[in-house]
């Protein structure tokens, strides 16, 4: 069964590695894993989010003139 997406565990995961970056000594290397995770993050976030919008766009009712 697929996990259902949640955008707070998302926004989380941004913002551990957030602070991340701001430890004064941090690795090349895995600075640029932990960017390349971000990227992938916000995409995702992004993806969701015009899902979302995309549903609310379908259920808005017309407006009614008088």
């Amino acid at each position: 069964m697929a996990k259902q997406f949640s955008l707070q565990d998302k926004i989380a995961e941004l913002e551990k590695i957030e602070a991340y970056f701001r430890t004064p000594d941090i690795d090349l290397q895995e600075a640029i894993e932990k960017h390349r995770q971000a990227l992938a993050l916000s995409k995702e976030i992004l993806a969701y989010l015009d899902s979302v919008e995309s549903t609310f766009k379908t259920l808005e009712l017309p407006t009614v003139e008088a």
